[in-house]
């Protein structure tokens, strides 16, 4: 599993010179897709994020900053 952005890139590239079978990459691409759906079922995270939530949360911080720089 890539750890980091350089990981990444190299493993995308190696995919792309054909470094791996069809087949494996295939099968690893559904064991990705299990593991977000199984991550999702039980996940605390509401299904649509509280935009209004949101929006008051990034106005207290907003607040705070202009408040502070005075």
């Amino acid at each position: 599993m890539p750890t980091s952005d350089t990981d990444s890139w190299d493993k995308l590239l190696q995919i792309r010179l054909g470094a791996f079978k069809h087949n494996d990459l295939i099968k690893r691409a559904e064991q990705k897709v299990a593991q977000v759906e199984a991550a999702t079922a039980i996940s605390p995270l509401p299904d649509r994020p509280d935009l209004y939530r949101i929006e008051q949360l990034l106005v207290t911080m907003r607040t705070a900053v202009y408040l502070a720089d005075q």
